[in-house]
């Protein structure tokens, strides 16, 4: 006998695909009590081929989402692809994570630079301004962090 353990996974939008996840290998010649069902060893391996197959699937799925503009609504153009490893109870699973390239419709304007370093000299302004504050004052006011 040869179980196979496939798993189907259904997006959000309905597509469906089947993935085989593990094959065993039962010959009912070998059959004794030691070797009847599934092993430990089997058990972990169906368990992290499982991982592996929904953990892609769930990041393929949420890089596809990602991929659409929040503004205008298209498609952004992809510059490449990393592996990202990440650690579960059932191991450490590899993904493949693209990376992106900016919507032309989101791209920052000198005018959003020159507002950020605007508002980061002023806050440091601030900051050496109230430095000495005395303790009568709001709390975290010295830091800066009410701005």
């Amino acid at each position: 006998m040869k179980p196979v353990v496939r798993a189907e996974l259904v997006t959000d939008w309905g597509e469906t695909t089947i993935i085989e996840v593990a094959r065993f290998d039962r010959p009912v010649e070998l059959l004794d009590p030691v070797s009847i069902g599934l092993s430990l060893a089997d058990g972990k391996q169906l368990l992290s081929g499982l991982q592996q197959v929904v953990i892609s699937a769930q990041a393929e799925e949420y890089c596809e989402i990602r991929r659409v503009c929040s503004h205008c609504r298209r498609q952004t153009q992809l510059k490449d692809y990393r592996r990202l490893k990440i650690d579960t109870v059932f191991g450490t699973v590899s993904v493949r994570s693209p990376r992106r390239m900016s919507c032309p419709c989101n791209r920052p304007s000198i005018w959003r630079f020159c507002l950020a370093r605007y508002r980061k000299s002023y806050r440091n302004v601030l900051h050496r301004a109230f430095s000495c504050c005395s303790q009568d004052w709001p709390r975290g006011c010295h830091t800066g962090r009410w701005l």
